[in-house]
């Protein structure tokens, strides 16, 4: 349990570096659409009546697609 813990504290880290990093070398306008759809995403997944167990994985997946979009851009 605390190995999990250390690497989901690792990919929080790395993910906020890169979103960091990409608002210095990508364009406002790309950036804002990866946070836009994270935030419909979120919105979503909390409007939604769900379990919780299900609103914690669809959070999940708003976060993971977050760090592929913005992945994409900075590359």
């Amino acid at each position: 349990m605390k190995t999990i813990s250390i690497v989901l504290i690792g990919l929080l880290s790395l993910t906020l570096m890169l979103s960091s990093a990409t608002m210095v070398f990508a364009s406002p306008a790309d950036v804002d659409g990866c946070y836009d759809n994270h935030q419909r995403c979120t919105e979503r997944a909390l409007m939604g009546d769900y379990g919780f167990i299900k609103t914690t994985l669809m959070l999940t997946a708003c976060d993971v697609a977050l760090f592929s979009c913005v992945v994409a851009i900075s590359i």
